[in-house]
């Protein structure tokens, strides 16, 4: 399964090539370096800034956002729980 980062990685990677950017033509327009940029296209990196982060996407007309990612809250854990004993009674 292909994790959000690295889903993230070649996105940014693709987008980077539609436009006909080097890695160092984005890299100097985000305040990058070529390097840093080229880690987080490959995903191989440690650790990245989110702020770096934000910067390629504006660049490349993107934004990061929030999506469910299909699991249960808490709230709704405890819920069933309490439905569940409930019902065992």
């Amino acid at each position: 399964m292909t994790s959000a980062l690295e889903h993230l990685g070649s996105q940014i990677k693709t987008l980077r090539k539609e436009r006909g950017w080097s890695q160092s033509q984005l890299a100097d327009m985000a305040g990058l370096d070529r390097t840093t940029l080229g880690m987080l296209e490959r995903n191989d990196y440690t650790d990245i800034g989110i702020r770096k982060i934000e910067r390629v996407l504006a660049l490349l007309g993107k934004k990061l956002a929030l999506a469910n990612a299909g699991l249960p809250t808490l709230d709704e854990l405890v819920a069933a729980q309490v439905e569940e004993q409930q019902r065992a009674g």
